[in-house]
């Protein structure tokens, strides 16, 4: 629901399975705790979106919060998601930072943990790591340089973790380069190519 200009509000429901999984040869005594499950839930999310586009913001800021309770057959679990992203205009270009945060409860199954790599993280592909509790601070540079044509350097790190585990901890780094091409003028979309490196 829209509260005011640029700040929205409303409930969520999840609905998540997971069933039918085919394990290589001794991979089953791997992931003894990937087993089928159901999880529903009901929370609500909290959206201040300040940017100058969604798609491609070059300036301007977002910031989400997401809270929830889920349950599955083997317990009852919360989820609390913070999402903060700030955009600074440079000369021909722009500066995006992120900070993201994710923790879920002790009784959350293996298949509904927070994942780290993907988009969120390159260099690391999704899922490479996961834990109870994920934390990760990413920074970009993007820069047009001809016509439609644009580089962009990004880095950042984080972390997921279990328990009591510190997060500083085998923190995990990534950083990249990337190439940009101008799609669409009017609806400033990006097509991009990107190249990253991850520790593990």
């Amino acid at each position: 629901f829209r509260l005011k200009p640029k700040l929205f509000s409303g409930p969520d429901f999840r609905f998540h399975q997971q069933r039918n999984f085919l394990f290589m040869e001794g991979d089953s005594a791997l992931f003894g705790t990937l087993t089928p499950g159901r999880v529903s839930g009901f929370g609500f999310t909290f959206l201040s979106d300040h940017r100058d586009n969604q798609l491609n913001a070059g300036s301007g800021r977002m910031f989400r919060l997401q809270m929830g309770v889920n349950r599955w057959s083997g317990g009852v679990f919360p989820k609390i998601l913070l999402d903060y992203r700030q955009y600074y205009p440079i000369s021909r270009g722009d500066i995006a930072l992120r900070g993201f945060l994710h923790h879920s409860g002790k009784q959350t199954p293996f298949f509904d943990l927070p994942l780290y790599g993907g988009d969120a993280a390159r260099g690391y592909f999704l899922g490479r790591f996961r834990g109870q509790k994920l934390a990760l601070l990413q920074m970009e540079i993007r820069r047009t340089v001809y016509r439609r044509w644009g580089l962009a350097a990004f880095g950042g790190a984080g972390n997921t973790i279990t328990g009591s585990e510190s997060m500083l901890k085998a923190i995990k780094p990534n950083a990249g380069l990337g190439i940009r091409f101008l799609a669409d003028r009017a609806a400033n979309v990006n097509l991009r190519l990107d190249y990253a490196w991850g520790m593990n």
